[in-house]
């Protein structure tokens, strides 16, 4: 029995030893094995609460978003309400707390879907063609409200005829503003799009900022390249250099447009 303490006291001064041997640097790979819950909701008999879980596929280069559902007393383990490969988010329980209204990309693009507390089949309430987005439900639970960008010369007109005019404006018009920086980033790919993270990102986003329809605003290190020289060269284009303060970079940098 007089053994114990120093048996323990020999594990005890092992085990750090132990966990600093596995310790290693965290890897992209470790960061994409997290899930993602964000956007908890309350239901109004405060039993549930309704969530969204993303899961990063990094094989596929893909991500999908599902609503899940807990109870508040923590009886019951949290229950997936929604399987889809695509985005299902911006949860909202209805009035009474028995559907719960959400936006989803699995038709294609963001609509409005509702699926019954119980779980099911969802089914797809709007089919608008510039989308639908943060869908709230009226205090009656009859109707809901939504956002979706439209263009203003056509909401005076029926919707079948705003709508489908919308639908031939979305697909024909278009507006140019570029701006390029170079430089090293992060590239992630959350809710089927690829993103990029970091310092050159930021930059690139405030030049491109500094253009007007039509406009190209390139930085130092894009007009030093080889490549991009020979181009300007060849097509006899002189840049106009500029100083510009950036919203977000402490000093102000050189950048060129393109005329």
């Amino acid at each position: 029995m007089r053994r114990w303490p120093i048996w323990c006291l020999f594990v005890c001064l092992l085990a750090p030893a132990i966990v600093r041997a596995d310790k290693r640097p965290m890897k992209f790979e470790d960061l994409a094995a997290f899930q993602r819950v964000a956007d908890p909701q309350i239901s109004p008999d405060g039993k549930h609460v309704a969530y969204q879980v993303t899961t990063v596929d990094l094989a596929g280069n893909k991500t999908s978003t599902n609503l899940w559902v807990a109870a508040t007393d923590r009886m019951s383990p949290p229950r997936r309400l929604t399987t889809s490969t695509k985005a299902d988010r911006h949860a909202r329980w209805s009035p009474d707390g028995s559907r719960i209204l959400f936006e989803s990309t699995r038709s294609g693009d963001s609509q409005l879907w509702v699926i019954d507390l119980g779980g099911g089949e969802a089914r797809q309430l709007t089919s608008i063609s510039t989308g639908a987005w943060n869908g709230i439900w009226a205090p009656d639970g009859k109707t809901v409200a939504f956002v979706s960008a439209v263009y203003p010369e056509n909401s005076d007109k029926p919707f079948a005829e705003a709508d489908k005019l919308n639908k031939e404006r979305d697909s024909n018009d278009l507006v140019v503003k570029i701006g390029i920086h170079e430089g090293p980033c992060l590239a992630v790919m959350l809710n089927e799009r690829q993103d990029y993270f970091g310092q050159t990102v930021n930059i690139a986003a405030r030049v491109q900022s500094l253009s007007t329809s039509q406009e190209i605003h390139i930085t130092g290190p894009v007009i030093d390249a080889p490549a991009v020289a020979e181009i300007l060269n060849r097509q006899a284009i002189k840049p106009i250099q500029k100083q510009a303060a950036l919203r977000g970079i402490a000093d102000k940098m050189l950048v060129y447009e393109i005329p």
